[in-house]
């Protein structure tokens, strides 16, 4: 995309850019569209909106002042338009003075509406919505809408580190958790072979992978269930959104239990075996693994590669507090065909980058967009006679596995490499057909987002917490995770009418419960 910079003025662009695919996709009615909710401890003000706005949309990516339209050959393309912040910005009226239990029914009735709205043709792909009533979750509330075709979670997270900053001091910029990354190995001769049984692994899971991904977009429809209601135009449906808040400091416990207990496994084994043998594997979190020799069982101890995270004690939790809701709800669905659809971001990176990085920085570029790919979890079945039987850390350490599993494979940009075959062949509609059919066979959506450790403000106006949801998808449950100073929140999307959002919340707070208890019984 070319652009011109017009001094003292608007930046004018030679439109030479398409909509990507996956853009193409979004913006099929109804439009794929991210709603991100902002808590504010003290009531909005307006102007401070306004001006942060307009700062920050008019140099972030000229894709925040520009419409899609279609060219002659029917593939759309970015328009530029100038920018007018007030057209985006949405101010709702209620009745003043009533309870915060009406301004939360009011808030939840306002979210789920606009989720479902349509953008306008004619104006940029993002909205502006505060809340400017107290709830019990904030004294102001202010909410994005944003098309999905603007960019994913990654890229939308730079439009936050764009409007928000620090509360404590602004000339200091946010900071977020690290990423975990792989640990970098020996190169030796005797390293080199000891890693062979992990490429073989790889491959192995790449083509079960692939094979699995075409299945079940294709042909492997999961069970209608009490989270499925399997109906068709799921997506033009409205939902349900609830949250739930967890301890970041509880979780990192439950990681902590989970790793004393898995390294000591491999410690026994060892001690118990000698370096000349072969052993099997087949433990609760390990099953499924191959027979390996001892030298590569040491390895995978020093190197910690089977450690747990916070997305595996977090992914348990979801999976557990949903099997327990079908359950619930009704008899033997905890064990009915379930498939989650995890989005994993797709980019070469450690950390976020700013958004002037992202647009403007050779070493990181092409990092705005959409690069995300998703992978098909089935989620562990119940197998339970009664509750006395249930082993909630069943449900981690199967996440755990599962997950790890797939990330040691090449599926995913495989699988990204069969939709653009799609795309060139026989065209983007085919493409975006089947990414739907794939969201559609699964059950429910999944992800995760890591937020600033700072607490950050709009001016002198701080933030209490926020969270995001994804709206018009054809699934009935959608769960997302972020999390932001020491606290993880999880927001629940639901159909209106097919499932008990309260109950669900129920059980995912159950689960969690369990889970904790159970690990740290479990050192």
């Amino acid at each position: 995309m070319e652009l011109k910079i017009k001094k003292g003025g608007m930046e004018e662009l030679d439109i030479s850019e398409p909509v990507s695919p996956t853009g193409q996709y979004f913006s099929i009615p109804p439009a794929v569209c991210i709603i991100a909710v902002f808590e504010f401890d003290n009531p909005i003000d307006d102007s401070d909106f306004a001006a942060s706005l307009f700062e920050a949309f008019s140099r972030i990516n000229p894709r925040f002042t520009s419409i899609m339209v279609e060219g002659e050959n029917g593939e759309k393309r970015w328009k530029r338009l100038e920018l007018k912040v007030e057209d985006h910005i949405k101010v709702p009226r209620f009745p003043d003075g009533l309870s915060l239990e009406s301004y939360d029914d009011y808030f939840s009735d306002y979210l789920s509406g606009i989720g479902i709205e349509p953008f306008p043709d004619t104006r940029p792909l993002w909205e502006l919505h505060l809340f400017k009533y107290p709830t019990s979750n904030a004294a102001g509330t202010a909410f994005f809408k944003l098309h999905h075709a603007l960019g994913d979670g990654y890229s939308l997270m730079g439009v936050v580190l764009s409007c928000l900053q620090r509360a404590d001091d602004p000339s200091i910029p946010l900071t977020f958790p690290k990423f975990r990354l792989s640990p970098k190995s020996d190169t030796g001769i005797k390293s080199l072979i000891s890693h062979v049984p992990l490429v073989l692994t790889a491959v192995k899971n790449t083509v079960l992978d692939l094979a699995v991904s075409v299945l079940k977009s294709n042909f492997l429809e999961d069970d209608r269930s009490p989270i499925r209601s399997g109906e068709e135009g799921v997506e033009f449906k409205p939902i349900d959104v609830t949250t739930l808040t967890f301890s970041l400091d509880q979780i990192k416990q439950i990681k902590s239990s989970l790793d004393v207990v898995h390294t000591n496994f491999f410690l026994n084994l060892i001690n118990l075996t000698g370096e000349r043998y072969i052993v099997k594997v087949y433990v609760g979190w390990a099953e499924g693994i191959d027979a390996i020799s001892l030298q590569t069982v040491s390895l995978v101890v020093q190197q910690k590669w089977f450690v747990w995270t916070i997305n595996d004690v977090i992914t348990g939790v979801v999976f557990l507090g949903t099997r327990l809701y079908m359950e619930a709800t009704s008899s033997q669905s905890g064990n009915a065909r379930t498939t989650s659809l995890v989005l994993l971001n797709t980019r070469m990176i450690d950390g976020y980058r700013s958004v002037d990085d992202m647009l403007y920085n050779p070493k990181a570029q092409n990092l705005w967009g959409n690069q995300f790919g998703f992978i098909q979890v089935s989620v562990p079945k119940l197998n339970q006679s009664d509750d006395q039987s249930l082993n909630p850390l069943k449900f981690v350490y199967e996440a755990h596995n599962i997950i790890s599993q797939k990330r040691k494979s090449w599926g995913i940009y495989l699988t990204g490499m069969l939709l653009e075959s799609i795309r060139k062949y026989r065209g983007t509609p085919a493409a975006a057909k089947y990414i739907y059919r794939t969201q559609q066979n699964a059950s429910m959506g999944l992800t995760n987002m890591v937020g600033p450790v700072d607490k950050m403000a709009v001016g002198d106006q701080t933030l209490k917490g926020f969270y995001s949801m994804v709206f018009n998808v054809p699934q009935s449950c959608k769960v997302t995770i972020m999390s932001y100073m020491n606290v993880l929140r999880m927001a629940i999307g639901t159909q209106k009418g097919i499932i008990d959002h309260l109950k669900l919340n129920r059980c995912i707070q159950e689960a969690y419960d369990l889970i904790l208890k159970a690990a740290l019984n479990s050192k």
